[in-house]
């Protein structure tokens, strides 16, 4: 039998194995080839977490993401819309999902999508400038990014800043390979969560190995710093209606210390001998190896060679 999960709108499946499912919100045909299960009149999808980044996290022990039934989703990088499925399930008929990606041939998969599910709007544009579709859009509750990209924290805190409202959740599925594949994944993630804390606060972070390898998943909160913000306290100097009233004593002017007088040096009767300078040694002429490794050679100059005579070449045609 089918029991609600500690997340509202989304299922486990009885077994050994944990898997999750939701309830569909558009009954009829499978859309994504997955499991179906029905129970007491309901539709059941089993979701693959080796095909969705957010079913991994939730599997291997992400608490709460920060979704709930009704929200407002930005989704970046909605791919064929199979994630974003789920999504849809887990908001609602009362929720909306804006499902972002740039490229043409799976943004009109996600058009096919949304003519069955009315919560989905598709957009095509790219995710390095919210300004070029924020007229599409408006303020969300939540907001997921899966973009493989070099500059997938930068993309992530721009579309916090434009789209996220005060308070609101956020998750980061964060490819290691794509941001530096010279260095190790762990070094990858523990350099971008520094930055993400910088500009929200990080509730989670989970690694999603082996069902995802080399990924990880961030969840944050949309709120301000105060250790940032607030300014160190400047210390405040009281001065008393007397002291003011004085007149501050002009300060005193330092003099320059007189120069010691040392007594001069004996002569001495002995005459100063000056330090050796130091010489280098002549320059030694090279020697073959024979005469170096030989020590009968050593201290002897070595003997320029006699210049011989070049024999005539094999094929060499000497003059008559």
């Amino acid at each position: 039998m089918i029991s609600p999960h500690d997340l509202k709108g989304i299922f486990v499946v009885p077994g050994k194995n944990r898997r999750l499912c939701t309830k569909s919100f558009a009954p009829g045909p499978s859309e994504f080839d997955e499991f179906i299960i029905y129970e007491g009149g309901d539709e059941f999808r089993v979701w693959d977490p080796s095909r969705s980044k957010l079913g991994a996290a939730l599997v291997l022990g992400c608490r709460d993401p920060g979704i709930r039934p009704g929200d407002v989703v930005m989704y970046l990088g909605a791919s064929h819309g199979y994630t974003p499925s789920f999504v849809s399930d887990i908001i609602g008929k009362d929720g909306i999902i804006f499902a972002l990606d740039f490229a043409p041939r799976v943004v009109r998969d996600c058009v096919f999508l949304s003519e069955r599910r009315a919560n989905i709007a598709p957009i095509m544009g790219d995710a390095h400038h919210p300004e070029r579709y924020m007229d599409r859009a408006c303020q969300v509750d939540w907001l997921y990014q899966d973009v493989a990209q070099k500059d997938q924290v930068g993309i992530f805190l721009k579309n916090i800043k434009v789209f996220l409202k005060d308070g609101g959740f956020a998750c980061l599925a964060l490819k290691a390979r794509s941001i530096d594949v010279a260095k190790k994944p762990r070094e990858v993630f523990a350099k971008v969560r520094a930055a993400l804390d910088k500009e929200v606060t990080v509730l989670e972070a989970v690694e999603l190995d082996p069902l995802q390898k080399g990924h990880c998943f961030f969840v944050v909160k949309n709120e301000k710093r105060k250790d940032f913000f607030q300014a160190a306290p400047q210390p405040v100097i009281q001065q008393s209606a007397q002291s003011t009233q004085k007149s501050s004593p002009q300060p005193a002017v330092r003099q320059a210390p007189k120069p010691q007088s040392f007594p001069a040096a004996r002569p001495s009767s002995q005459p100063q001998s000056r330090p050796a300078q130091h010489q280098s040694p002549p320059p030694q002429q090279k020697r073959w190896l024979g005469q170096k490794s030989d020590p009968k050679y050593a201290g002897k100059p070595i003997q320029p060679k006699k210049p011989q005579d070049k024999k005539p070449g094999r094929y060499r045609i000497e003059p008559l």
